[in-house]
C-alpha cells in the first residue's frame, strides 16, 4: 500500500506550504520557494539568451580573444578604465528590468548606453599594445552586454568590396558597422587612400558621428599624420574624416616602447 502524500509539504521542495481558509475551505498557496526557483531559472535563461546576441554581434580577432584588462598598466588601462566607467551596466540594468517583468531589447539597450560617449584612441609604433588594449576595452563591454567589433581598416574595406556583383550589398555592410554600439578601427594609418577608400570610411565614420556612437581607433600616425600622409592623396576627404575622428574621439593615448613582437624577430633563423 503506497504511502500518502504528506499534502502540507511542497511536492517539489518539501518546504512546509501556507494554508488559508477561504470561504470555509482550505486551500493551500504554492510554493514561494520553488517558484522563486522558477523565476530565477527563467531570468537565467533570458540573461542567456542575451548574452548569445551580444556574442552574435561581437567581433574580435582570436589572435586578441584572451585579451584582458588586467594585462593593461599604466595611460592605456586609466584610458580604458575611464572608458568603461562612462558605461552603464547593461546586464544589470537587464537583469533588473526582467526581475519586474518587463520586456528588454539588449540591442537597443546598449545602444543608447554608448550615446554620446567618446571615443578613443591609441596611438605610437607597432608592437606597443594598441590593439591587444583596444580588444581588452571591447571584451570587457561585451561583459556588460554592449556589443563592439574590432577590425582592421583593410578588413573593413575589403568587406564592403567584395560585395561588389555579391547578394550581399554595400548597405549592408555599411548599416553594420554604423549600428554596432562599439566599433573598433585597427591600423587606421595602414589606409591606402583613393577616391573609393576614403569616401567609403567617411560614409562609415560619418554615419556613426550622425547616430552619436562612439568609435575606437589604433594607428601608428597621430591625427597630423594622418593628414600629411595617409590622406596625402585626398586631402578634402582626409580632412573631413580626421576631423570628425577627432571630435568623437577627443582622447588620444600615446603608447612608447620596444616592440613586444621585436625578440621573435630577433629568433627567427634565415637559412
Amino acid at each position: 500500500m503506497k504511502a500518502r502524500p504528506n499534502m502540507d509539504l511542497c511536492g517539489g521542495c518539501g518546504a512546509p506550504l501556507q494554508q488559508l481558509e477561504v470561504l470555509g475551505v482550505v486551500v493551500r498557496r504554492p510554493c514561494s520557494l520553488c517558484g522563486a526557483k522558477r523565476e530565477a531559472s527563467r531570468i537565467a535563461r533570458l540573461l542567456a539568451d542575451a548574452a548569445r546576441l551580444v556574442s552574435e554581434h561581437s567581433e574580435v580577432p582570436s589572435r586578441f580573444a584572451g585579451a584582458n584588462i588586467g594585462d593593461l598598466s599604466g595611460a592605456p588601462r586609466t584610458a580604458v578604465d575611464d572608458f568603461l566607467a562612462r558605461l552603464p551596466d547593461v546586464r544589470a540594468l537587464c537583469s533588473e528590468r526582467l526581475e519586474r517583468g518587463d520586456a528588454f531589447d539588449v540591442r537597443t539597450a546598449a545602444a543608447r548606453a554608448v550615446a554620446n560617449t567618446a571615443g578613443l584612441a591609441f596611438v605610437g609604433p607597432v608592437g606597443t599594445g594598441k590593439t591587444h588594449a583596444l580588444a581588452a576595452l571591447l571584451i570587457a563591454a561585451q561583459g556588460r552586454f554592449i556589443a563592439g567589433r574590432l577590425v582592421t581598416i583593410s578588413a573593413l574595406l575589403e568587406s564592403l568590396r567584395a560585395t561588389f556583383g555579391g547578394r550581399e550589398t554595400e548597405q549592408q555592410w555599411l548599416a553594420l558597422y554604423a549600428s554596432v554600439p562599439l566599433l573598433g578601427i585597427d591600423d587606421l594609418d595602414k589606409l591606402r587612400a583613393t577616391e573609393w577608400s576614403a569616401s567609403a570610411l567617411f560614409s562609415v565614420v560619418n554615419r556613426r558621428y550622425e547616430r552619436e556612437l562612439p568609435i575606437l581607433i589604433t594607428s601608428n600616425a597621430s591625427p597630423d599624420q594622418l593628414l600629411a600622409r595617409t590622406f596625402a592623396a585626398t586631402p578634402d576627404v582626409g580632412v573631413a574624416i580626421v576631423d570628425r575622428l577627432v571630435g568623437m574621439a577627443p582622447q588620444w593615448v600615446r603608447l612608447a616602447g620596444r616592440s613586444r613582437r621585436r625578440p621573435l624577430v630577433a629568433s627567427v633563423r634565415i637559412a
